[in-house]
C-alpha cells in the first residue's frame, strides 16, 4: 500500500492511494479530495458527536486519536 499527497492546498488536498501484490501488480487505485478544517477533530470525537457506533480500535489506533 502507497498514498501521496497530490495537492495540498489552504482548503483542499488532493491525495492518492495504491495497492499492489507481491510481484507490484496494482490492484486498487484511488483518489480522494478532502477538505482541510480549522480546528481538527479527531476520529474519536466526530463519532461521539454523531451519536455513532465506535469503530474497531485498530481504525483508532491508526488515526493516532
Amino acid at each position: 500500500m502507497e498514498g501521496r499527497t497530490i495537492k495540498n492546498g489552504r482548503s483542499l488536498c488532493l491525495c492518492q492511494a495504491t495497492a499492489t501484490d507481491e510481484k507490484g501488480k496494482i490492484l486498487a487505485h484511488a483518489t480522494s479530495k478532502l477538505m482541510i478544517l480549522q480546528g481538527k477533530q479527531s476520529i474519536r470525537q466526530a463519532i461521539e458527536a454523531m451519536g455513532a457506533q465506535e469503530l474497531p480500535a485498530k481504525f483508532i489506533d491508526l488515526a493516532g486519536a
